[in-house]
């Protein structure tokens, strides 16, 4: 299971972007609930036990109101979904997608809670031949009650209420966040710069190889034939290159220098 991750573009070039989300409609009427959740609800819970806790959830609450049948069911898709997460016994949503694309599902789980589920998903697998455990992961849950306006004011008031609430509190977190975002904004930066520069500098030796390369020879064939073994050996010891070895040797090193080294 891979969904599309969510990120900050000077960061990641590669991040996915809002844009980027499939997009679907649905025709709903007063009384329906609309389930949104991340990827630890859906690797964890089948879509009929969504229902039925959902279902579940909105009957405990019964007769107080649409605000409250909605708080009930995504606290309860959330206990659930962290219940299967933990287990390493239960048949998940993610351990059959990975079995069927064959991939190794439990070793692909994060963190210390995670790799223990890996190893005991691994070893029942051993026995049953199946792959299994959940997924440890994040778990967030969202549930949206359908209303009609003019028969739900109260909850519509309330649902404001928490909304401004949260928000608020968003605020703060952001507001602290602030230098946090600055610093990492900085370092972004740095690392473009020093990204470019290096780029330039890659790019000028490369282009002082090339032009190396293509040089033409400073002595050429000919007039290296003409030459001794005094006069080569002092050429090459003028240019900082061994000096040793036969006549031919020290030609043929001397043959290899570039004009304009």
């Amino acid at each position: 299971t891979s969904p599309f991750q969510l990120g900050w573009e000077p960061l990641s070039a590669d991040t996915d972007v809002a844009e980027d989300a499939d997009e679907f409609e649905f025709t709903v009427k007063p009384g329906d609930l609309v389930v949104a959740g991340s990827d630890g609800l859906f690797d964890n819970v089948f879509d009929d036990e969504i229902a039925f806790v959902v279902t579940a959830a909105v009957a405990s609450v019964a007769g107080a109101g649409a605000l409250s049948a909605a708080r009930c069911a995504a606290e309860q898709l959330a206990l659930v979904a962290r219940k299967h997460a933990e287990d390493p016994l239960f048949e998940s949503p993610y351990a059959v997608e990975a079995a069927a694309e064959k991939v190794g599902g439990a070793a692909k789980q994060n963190g210390p809670m995670g790799f223990l589920s890996g190893l005991a998903g691994a070893a029942v697998g051993a026995v049953t031949g199946k792959k299994l455990g959940g997924k440890m992961d994040d778990i967030t849950v969202v549930v949206g009650a359908v209303v009609a306006t003019e028969s739900a004011t109260g909850d519509i008031a309330s649902a404001e209420k928490i909304s401004a609430a949260l928000q608020k509190a968003a605020d703060v977190v952001r507001k602290r966040a602030a230098g946090e975002e600055a610093k990492t904004m900085r370092s972004v930066n740095l690392r473009k710069e020093m990204d470019a520069a290096l780029k330039s500098k890659v790019a000028e030796k490369e282009e002082k190889e090339k032009k190396q390369k293509e040089a033409p020879p400073e002595f050429p064939a000919a007039v290296l034939a003409t030459m001794d073994a005094a006069t080569v050996r002092k050429l090459l010891d003028e240019r900082k290159l061994p000096t040793s070895g036969k006549l031919e040797k020290l030609r043929e090193r001397l043959g290899q220098v570039k004009r304009g080294n």
